[in-house]
């Protein structure tokens, strides 16, 4: 079933998830610029700082800040930086999606526009807060000043109390995490699914401007 089947208008806000919807996100990549000249290997910090409960996820639920996270960095890899450098080496992993820019300009004055991200200090620095779009928004939710993370009710409840009277209803959720749309639409919210190539884009398009 085509998933435009299961939205119901009319939607009065579009909320957008930020990593691989705004940008398109590669954790490999800041990995290896951050073992860069020390001959440690990039996959075992990854796997080390992406498990359950592990250091990203302290960071980004907000229960350690930038510095306690450079700490854990700085001793896995054995390396020191400065915040800057390190702030640069571990941003570098994003990729902008010019399908959702286009998405934003047109949806811009329509709608009210929202995003809820699951995010921490550093990455809301040096790329969330400087993207082209970012004035567009309305209201942002981000994880680590809410301290919860999708799919917590909690982080959905955030963004529907600033969502300016309307309703869970008449919200369009867009996330690339199937487990974070279900949530979505748990709390009352309409919800897609927004994929790699482009289609959810369209779909959004079709449904909001065209129709």
């Amino acid at each position: 079933m085509p998933q435009e089947t299961a939205i119901t208008l009319p939607i009065r806000m579009v909320l957008f998830d930020y990593g691989n919807v705004l940008e398109f996100v590669d954790h490999r990549r800041s990995a290896a610029r951050l073992c860069e000249g020390t001959g440690r290997d990039a996959g075992e910090l990854l796997r080390r700082f992406l498990v359950p409960r592990g250091p990203l996820e302290q960071l980004e639920s907000g229960m350690i800040d930038a510095d306690g996270f450079r700490r854990l960095a700085r001793e896995a890899i054995g390396r020191e930086f400065s915040p800057d450098d390190f702030a640069d080496r571990f941003s570098d992993m994003f990729v902008m999606r010019e399908d959702t820019i286009a998405l934003l300009r047109a949806l811009r004055g329509r709608y009210r526009l929202g995003l809820l991200s699951n995010t921490n200090e550093i990455h809301y620095a040096t790329t969330i807060s400087k993207h082209p779009c970012y004035g567009f928004f309305d209201q942002v939710t981000l994880s680590f000043e809410v301290k919860a993370m999708k799919p917590a009710p909690a982080i959905y409840r955030d963004a529907l109390a600033k969502a300016a009277g309307i309703p869970s209803a008449g919200i369009l959720y867009l996330d690339d995490i199937p487990a974070y749309v279900e949530a979505a639409r748990a709390c009352g919210m309409q919800a897609l699914v927004y994929d790699s190539a482009g289609t959810t884009a369209a779909t959004v398009r079709r449904l909001l401007i065209e129709s």
